[in-house]
This record gives C-alpha cells, sequence and structure tokens, in this order.
C-alpha cells in the first residue's frame, strides 16, 4: 500500500471513527462518499452549536445586567431605609424633647 493510501485510509478511519473498519466493510468510494456526508452534517451541528452558544451568551448578558441593576436597587433601597430609619430616630428625640 501506497503512503497515499495509508494517509486516505488513516483519514478515513478517524472521520468514520472505527480503526478503518468501515472501508474494510464498504471500500473506499463509499467510504469516502460517506465521510463527506458526515464531515458536512459534523459541521452543520458545530455551526448549530456555535449560534446556540451566542444567543446564550447574548442572555446571559442581559441576565448579568439584570441582576447588577437590581442590586444597585437595593443598594439605594437599603440606603434610604437608614436615612428613614435615622430621621424617624431624630424626629422621635424631637417629639420627646417637646414633651
Amino acid at each position: 500500500m501506497s503512503d497515499e493510501g495509508r494517509l486516505l485510509r488513516n483519514l478515513l478511519a478517524v472521520i468514520h471513527r472505527d480503526g478503518g473498519h468501515y472501508v474494510c466493510n464498504h471500500g473506499i468510494d463509499k467510504a469516502c462518499a460517506d465521510a463527506m456526508k458526515e464531515w458536512y452534517a459534523r459541521s452543520a451541528t458545530i455551526d448549530a452549536l456555535r449560534a446556540e452558544n451566542e444567543r446564550l451568551r447574548k442572555a446571559l448578558t442581559e441576565a448579568i445586567k439584570s441582576v447588577a441593576a437590581w442590586g444597585s436597587f437595593a443598594n439605594e433601597y437599603e440606603q434610604d431605609r437608614y436615612r428613614l430609619s435615622d430621621e424617624i430616630v431624630r424626629l422621635s428625640a424631637a417629639l420627646e424633647a417637646t414633651k
């Protein structure tokens, strides 16, 4: 077997993920044709996964922004609550002083 033949068979074994059995059972022509189909199917799957990854990345980015906005709101709420609490204490003390 020539080096090219050996390399082709090794490549087909990798694509078919079978150690070369597919070529032995179906021949080089069919193994090549099916390997091309398999390659394009895997490429389509990879493209779909990349698109889904991008969609999820964008959704996560938006979720992070929402959480950050909520955190900012919660922080402001707590600060306002402490200010109002201090004001209630001050007004209560002032009211007590007038009695």
